[in-house]
């Protein structure tokens, strides 16, 4: 299984190089295929929002950096798991800037999947999706707020 290992955490913080060396480690043993990327090592300006991957550019961003080849990646894996530190109940600016740039991987058309509307898939195949975050200590608002937003995103 090719697994791809998205770490959103910011420069300090030692909380997602340890998460992030642990997974790697296990499910190398485990005989699957791991990628880690820092995110905050990677070269990805924000997305802006102009809609060109959509029509222009099907699938792909006109932003020429990191996000081109990272959401190769995402798409050709079979697991992808994001690692951020939970602030404010969301994910961390270097995660999300990513994230926003996974617009590129669906249509701008829409369809109706259990009684809600949603865009329609551009590819046949999507990986797989998990979320694990991490806060200084128990906060049920934020950790019930952080299950929301990655459980819409997915």
């Amino acid at each position: 299984m090719k697994i791809l290992i998205l770490d959103g955490s910011p420069a300090g913080d030692t909380m997602g190089a340890r998460v992030a060396e642990t997974l790697s480690a296990l499910l190398s043993a485990g005989g699957h295929q791991t990628e880690h990327v820092l995110l905050r090592e990677s070269r990805i300006a924000p997305c802006n929002g102009c809609f060109q991957c959509w029509l222009k550019t099907p699938g792909m961003c006109t932003i020429d950096d990191d996000n081109r080849g990272l959401v190769a990646k995402h798409i050709r894996s079979d697991l992808v798991i994001a690692l951020t530190p939970v602030t404010f109940g969301a994910f961390s600016p270097e995660l999300k800037k990513f994230a926003d740039h996974l617009i590129q991987t669906i249509s701008p058309f829409f369809c109706r999947v259990n009684g809600e509307t949603h865009h329609r898939q551009r590819y046949d195949r999507y990986p797989g999706f998990v979320s694990i975050g991490w806060l200084p200590g128990p906060d049920e608002t934020q950790e019930g707020l952080f299950r929301h937003l990655f459980y819409r995103n997915t």
